[in-house]
């Protein structure tokens, strides 16, 4: 049996795994200094943005599937970023939420629920983690 496997580089990929480990340090001992005092050079703004997405998206794990979606593999950060700017609202709460975007609204928490109301403000304030 052959098997084939490829190394990608994702500049992308780095970002929301940074973001990953941002939010959940405590899991990340190896990263656990460096996510500690990143996280005390950021805004509590910001800090409550990072928390709101990680709770709504598995810890940035579900929106980590748009990069082969959008074919953000091996694209500039700033590039993949742009391209946010350009979904659709429903591809939008479908990468945020996962499979819970289907759901029926009693069953999704109110952070959930605010996203598939206002996606586009909320995407906003996806992009606004890059400022």
């Amino acid at each position: 049996m052959r098997k084939h496997v490829q190394a990608v580089y994702s500049p992308y990929r780095e970002l929301l795994t940074s973001l990953h480990v941002l939010n959940k340090p405590q899991h990340h001992l190896d990263r656990l200094e460096w996510a500690n005092r990143t996280r005390q050079s950021l805004s509590a703004e910001m800090l409550n943005t990072l928390s709101f997405f990680g709770n709504v998206t598995d810890d940035w794990m579900f929106i980590m599937d748009c990069e082969q979606a959008f074919g953000f593999e091996n694209r500039y950060v700033e590039d993949s970023i742009e391209q946010w700017n350009h979904i659709d609202c429903e591809a939008f709460t479908s990468f945020i939420l996962g499979t819970r975007h289907k759901l029926d609204h009693a069953h999704l928490n109110p952070e959930e629920r605010e996203i598939l109301r206002r996606p586009k403000k909320i995407s906003e304030n996806v992009l606004s983690l890059s400022s």
